[in-house]
């Protein structure tokens, strides 16, 4: 199936509609999700403005582009996870944060393939070297990666602002990322609604499916005991 982008839309409720359609269970995942929405608009940052969002049947993940395509860290695990233990329907999108409108975070959305993009970032991301530490009185201290994410640095992780991964050449990295950037414009442009609808009406048809398949072991047990009374 083709995917599309959705261009200059309200990003907190478009996913927020997704992820009714979606996940049934931890709804309250998405006020973690609009809060990383805010300080990504909030940033100037280009690289903090681009992120990965998935809604899965028990909960969401909001996550920053620039490291689910760093092997090792958590949103490069978090994002292959769901394609390879589990089989969870997922509604995957890349999010590009653009501005704030009239108190909305607008920006544009771009329909993923799931499975097919978990593989790609398998077979695209880059190692992850360093991480570069801001502190809350403005200093920075790069350690390495491993270091800081097991909590082995020889720093204070009170006083952590922010921190930025690395991979060996991070230029490489802003390539892989324009890339991305590039291939998502070249999707062919949808129209939000009619996609809102199309999910609304899947979620729909499934719990219908759901509900029947309980009830029907139901009545074939209510048919055996029948058989059973007769019997006796």
């Amino acid at each position: 199936m083709k995917q599309h982008k959705f261009e200059h839309v309200d990003i907190v409720a478009a996913l927020e509609a997704a992820m009714k359609s979606n996940t049934i269970y931890y709804q309250s995942d998405f006020e973690i999700d609009k809060k990383i929405f805010q300080r990504s608009a909030e940033s100037d940052k280009a690289r903090d403005k681009a992120l990965l969002w998935m809604s899965r049947p028990s909960g969401t993940h909001c996550l920053k582009e620039a490291e689910v395509f760093l092997a090792g860290t958590s949103a490069f695990n978090t994002w292959k996870f769901h394609a390879e233990q589990t089989k969870d329907p997922i509604l995957a999108y890349a999010v590009k944060i653009t501005g704030v409108e009239d108190g909305k975070i607008m920006g544009n959305l771009y329909e993923l393939d799931y499975p097919e993009h978990s593989l790609h970032v398998k077979q695209t991301a880059l190692q992850t070297e360093t991480a570069d530490v801001a502190f809350k009185d403005g200093s920075t201290v790069q350690c390495n990666w491993e270091d800081y994410y097991h909590g082995r640095a020889d720093i204070d992780y009170k006083q952590v602002a922010s921190v930025t991964f690395q991979p060996k050449n991070p230029q490489m990295l802003s390539f892989l990322l324009e890339q991305e950037a590039q291939l998502h414009e070249t999707m062919p442009k949808g129209d939000l609604n009619k996609h809102m609808a199309g999910l609304r009406k899947k979620s729909v048809m499934e719990q219908l499916s759901m509900k029947k398949k309980s009830i029907v072991p139901q009545k074939v047990a209510s048919k055996k005991t029948t058989q059973r009374a007769v019997e006796l």
